[in-house]
C-alpha cells in the first residue's frame, strides 16, 4: 500500500468513528455509510486455515 492510501484510510476511519461518536452522543442516527464501513473493518479477515 502507499503510503498515501494509507493515510486516506487513516482519515477515513477517523471521519467515520467522530460521526457514529457525534451521533450516539446526540441521540441522532448513525449514518448509513458509516454503518457500513464499521461493520466492515469491524470483523476480522479470516482466513482459510492451511
Amino acid at each position: 500500500m502507499s503510503p498515501l492510501h494509507l493515510f486516506l484510510r487513516l482519515v477515513r476511519e477517523l471521519w467515520f468513528s467522530l460521526d457514529t461518536a457525534s451521533a450516539l452522543k446526540h441521540g441522532g442516527t448513525v449514518s448509513d455509510e458509516a454503518r457500513r464501513h464499521t461493520r466492515r473493518t469491524a470483523t476480522p479477515e479470516r482466513h482459510p486455515a492451511s
